[in-house]
């Protein structure tokens, strides 16, 4: 019989290259003078939406927030700290 298991691993992989990209969609709209941007929140990371905000809020010391009501309709909002 063969096993099936889930790639952890791979999984958190996704999740920081994801985190990573959020903070490098949010460089762009620094240097581009844009205080906040929207982006769709993809299923299946494992995390929440409210994780991953935290996540991004954590690695960017809050520089890059969601504040109240970020996320609706699988949209987050971020603000960029002025």
């Amino acid at each position: 019989m063969t096993e099936v298991r889930v790639n952890k691993s791979a999984r958190s992989t996704a999740v920081k290259n994801f985190v990573g990209t959020t903070i490098m969609m949010a460089q762009d709209c620094a240097r581009r003078g844009i205080g906040k941007f929207n982006m769709k929140y993809p299923t299946g990371l494992g995390v929440s939406a409210y994780e991953f905000v935290d996540m991004v809020e954590s690695e960017t010391n809050k520089t890059v927030y969601g504040g109240t009501g970020c996320i609706s309709q699988g949209v987050i909002t971020f603000r960029i700290k002025d």
